[in-house]
């Protein structure tokens, strides 16, 4: 099996083992669970540092931008109406 296959959406080795410190930018909708990076890591003053610069490329790499409402949950659970 090849290991594109046993990797789920959103793991990065970067962030599971060498800098933790980045999971604070990944956000998870309270309804389905989707995993996003924030949109906190696009603005201008992120990228000053060097680990920063490494947060942003590796979140970019393995994750979409989700955006959440006051009760975190991502637009498409939003848009259901209960």
């Amino acid at each position: 099996m090849s290991k594109s296959k046993t990797i789920k959406h959103g793991y990065s080795l970067y962030i599971e083992k060498y800098n933790r410190q980045a999971k604070k930018y990944i956000k998870v909708c309270s309804i389905c669970g989707y995993s996003g990076y924030s949109e906190q890591i696009e603005k201008a003053d992120f990228c000053t540092s060097m680990e920063n610069k490494a947060i942003y490329k590796n979140l970019k790499m393995t994750m979409d931008k989700i955006v959440l409402d006051d009760l975190g949950r991502c637009e498409y659970c939003a848009k259901i109406k209960l």
